[in-house]
């Protein structure tokens, strides 16, 4: 059973407010780590993000991001050894600094493992502050657009 994260696995959730996207024109960047990667490949994006980043790393990939443009950001997962709440702060200071920007952001949140499941051979490097910093960035990072991801899109061979 999934531990509450405030979000229903896979669940997108959307801000408040009259505009939903940005112009259909816009750009549409990939930041952050090997979720935005994978994301980047998959939809034929403008890849920023890179295997591994952690968000002192994703911070600077935003200055790159144009003005307007729509993002899809993947951060957290690789600072699964941090305190919650310093990455949640600098997630916020992320996706506030694309909003600076007039950008629009998907915010990607990393699947919860199940520490004693069907990975625990494969994510045996995780503690529990890996699911804690997970539900922390789920229930207090809003972005324009949240989507979690499932424990059944895991790659164990990742």
């Amino acid at each position: 059973m999934a531990e509450d994260s405030g979000l229903e696995e896979t669940q997108l959730r959307g801000a408040p407010g009259p505009s939903v996207a940005s112009s259909v024109d816009a750009p549409i960047y990939t930041v952050g780590d090997s979720h935005a990667v994978a994301i980047a490949q998959a939809g034929g994006f403008q890849n920023l993000a890179v295997n591994g980043a952690q968000i002192s790393a994703i911070v600077s990939q935003i200055t790159s991001v144009a003005n307007g443009a729509n993002v899809i950001l993947s951060a957290g997962n690789n600072n699964i050894a941090d305190r919650p709440e310093v990455v949640i702060a600098t997630v916020k200071n992320i996706i506030q600094r694309l909003n600076a920007k007039n950008c629009k952001v998907l915010y990607v949140v990393f699947p919860l493992i199940n520490l004693n499941g069907p990975y625990s051979g494969a994510y045996g490097k995780y503690t529990s502050n890996y699911n804690n910093v997970r539900n922390g960035l789920a229930i207090n990072v809003i972005a324009d657009f949240n989507l979690a991801l499932r424990t059944e899109e895991i790659n164990p061979n990742d």
